[in-house]
């Protein structure tokens, strides 16, 4: 990811255990409009994601 390409999208989002769908309003001075599809769409995906339980070696 450039500062150039930045330019080309339409929307931003952060996805992460916590979150799973949290909006980018900026970087530096380039704003990203609100999009409430994007976010409901990474939503719904985080849904249907399947957990894995995490192990640990002995």
């Amino acid at each position: 990811m450039t500062r150039e390409s930045l330019k080309e999208m339409t929307a931003a989002a952060a996805t992460y255990s916590h979150c799973p769908a949290q909006p980018i309003a900026a970087v530096d001075e380039l704003v990203f409009p609100s999009d409430p599809e994007l976010v409901a769409a990474l939503q719904r995906a985080w849904q249907r994601a399947r957990w894995e339980p995490i192990r640990v070696a002995p």
